[in-house]
């Protein structure tokens, strides 16, 4: 899907750009430079959140409902500046051991190496910095179904019984059995029950290939790119506040490397079993 940006750009007063020229950047080439590597960053505009005052700006109605962009979109045209400003800061702290130029474009980095043996060292080097200084909370996490291994489907629950109380629970089960279940403090918000839910559920498959399942946008987006982007900057938002359920989130970023390969996709349907066993969970009519 493709959306129009266009009055939202005109209405913008940009900053200045600071995307180099690709022919100016490669012209920098050091002479002895042989040997390359090129890392092209996943999703790299949906690794920068959009603080919740400005999300109106990117709201659209699509087939009847409301949306709005959480993250950077396409087509926006400040998106290429301030990711590039976001990359360069976190490239800042980097260091080729083995000396190579490194040549950033938006979401591009260039490894240029006088050696294979130094190309290898600097890229394996880069590969380990990238998941500690940017958005992803681990490096191979896929957001589409994997070919083999466990499916899990996962659901947090919250609701107000006749009575006015808060019923909080979580489920993680397979199409058919239930994997765990269990009620949470009434305190928790909704959006915290997805997030404890989909910890149990990497916690249960440890050292397993699993795709998990979960019909929360919002734990999608937090376990693909803003938990690690909070831990990065301490937990804090963009405007200083503590992050919501900090604990959960850092508990969250552990558990993400238990499972041996791990896949988190998000579905709109599917999720029936889990949410009525999560409900269920929610009112102690299941145990842990």
């Amino acid at each position: 899907m493709v959306q129009d940006v266009q009055a939202v750009n005109a209405a913008v007063t940009q900053r200045a750009p600071c995307v180099p020229d690709p022919h100016t950047l490669l012209n920098s080439l050091r002479s002895d430079a042989q040997i390359f590597t090129v890392v092209d960053i996943s999703n790299a505009f949906f690794s920068i959140p959009i603080d919740k005052d400005s999300q109106f700006w990117f709201a659209f109605i699509f087939r009847g409902k409301r949306y709005t962009y959480t993250r950077l979109p396409q087509g926006y045209c400040e998106s290429p500046t301030i990711y590039s400003q976001a990359m360069h800061a976190s490239m800042s702290k980097f260091l080729p051991p083995g000396g190579s130029q490194i040549l950033l474009y938006v979401d591009d980095i260039l490894v240029a190496s006088p050696s294979l043996e130094v190309c290898k060292e600097d890229t394996v080097a880069l590969f380990k910095h990238l998941p500690e200084h940017t958005a992803k909370s681990r490096l191979d996490l896929s957001d589409q179904p994997l070919s083999q291994g466990e499916v899990v489907f996962v659901d947090g629950s919250s609701r107000k019984n006749d009575l006015g109380k808060t019923l909080m629970g979580y489920a993680v089960v397979t199409i058919d059995t239930v994997l765990k279940a269990g009620h949470l403090p009434s305190t928790l918000s909704a959006q915290a029950a997805e997030i404890f839910a989909l910890t149990e559920a990497c916690k249960l498959m440890k050292g397993k290939d699993v795709t998990i399942y979960t019909d929360s946008q919002y734990a999608f987006a937090t376990v693909h790119t803003f938990a690690q982007y909070w831990h990065n900057r301490g937990m804090v938002t963009s405007t200083g506040k503590p992050v919501a359920h900090a604990q959960l989130l850092k508990e969250l970023l552990k558990a993400v490397h238990l499972p041996a390969t791990l896949a988190v996709y998000t579905i709109s349907l599917g999720n029936v079993f889990a949410d009525r066993i999560a409900k269920q969970a929610a009112e102690q009519s299941i145990k842990d």
